[in-house]
């Protein structure tokens, strides 16, 4: 049995802020096409207070504009958060990891929590290497989370086996790709039904660093944290029912 190398031993991740564009193509009988601009935050796992005491208005544990807050990630938040990423990535398969975890996040916004997608990626010790990708997804209305884990960099193919959207069937796969963090993050998910792309979710984002000024943006412009990526979704929504797309039922309403 090889043991995790101690954290003390690995490198030490520095927060960043990254911001840029987020785009829902979708295709077929009911084209629609969403673009929403977004700030987001990435930082080490073990760590988060090195990004929140940045700012006296954020926060990881008392009441603040911005927080970050341990309950709102992967697993029990009496467990500590490189733990339970680490535990999940164990139980769904993957090898356990050993370096730093960066979790790429909307933080909790005047209160408000949402991330569509969490991404905690898992370095090996010399914090340069993604070894794995943790993705917990959030659907909408229900707010029921579930997890995917993937390889290293490069594109990777699943079954999809949670219920997102009520204008997406279950029986579908999804084409994952993404690159290692930089000075630009990518990331795309393609729904795909026989081989053919009905969705593509992604975007593409540009490293700020997080001075005073960045993470006050925050606060001016909610509608690029959780507040406005909700809004985003209910206005989409509102507009696919528009154009009369299929709404399926959640799989666990179709069972009663």
């Amino acid at each position: 049995m090889t043991l995790a190398r101690p954290l003390s031993e690995t490198a030490v991740m520095t927060p960043w802020l990254y911001e840029g564009v987020v785009v829902h193509d979708r295709r077929g009988p009911q084209p629609h096409r969403l673009t929403h601009r977004i700030q987001m935050a990435f930082v080490d796992v073990s760590n988060l207070a090195s990004l929140t005491d940045l700012h006296p208005l954020w926060s990881t544990t008392g009441r603040r504009p911005v927080e970050l807050r341990r309950s709102d990630c992967v697993g029990d938040p009496h467990v500590p958060l490189h733990t339970a990423v680490a535990d999940e990535v164990e139980r769904l398969g993957g090898e356990r990891p050993t370096g730093p975890i960066a979790l790429l996040a909307t933080p909790r916004t005047f209160g408000w929590n949402f991330n569509p997608i969490s991404s905690y990626y898992c370095f090996e010790p010399d914090g340069r290497t993604v070894q794995s990708l943790l993705v917990e997804v959030t659907n909408t209305p229900w707010g029921e989370r579930h997890r995917y884990l993937v390889g290293g960099p490069g594109r990777h193919s699943f079954a999809k086996d949670f219920h997102v959207s009520p204008f997406l069937p279950m029986d579908l796969r999804y084409e994952l790709r993404y690159a290692t963090p930089d000075e630009r993050l990518t990331m795309s998910f393609d729904v795909t039904e026989g081989g053919v792309t009905r969705l593509r979710a992604s975007m593409a984002l540009t490293r700020v660093a997080p001075t005073r000024r960045a993470m006050s943006q925050v606060l001016l412009r909610p509608w690029r944290s959780s507040p406005g990526v909700s809004a985003a979704i209910y206005a989409n929504a509102v507009s696919l029912v528009t154009k009369r797309a299929t709404i399926y039922r959640h799989p666990k309403k179709e069972e009663r």
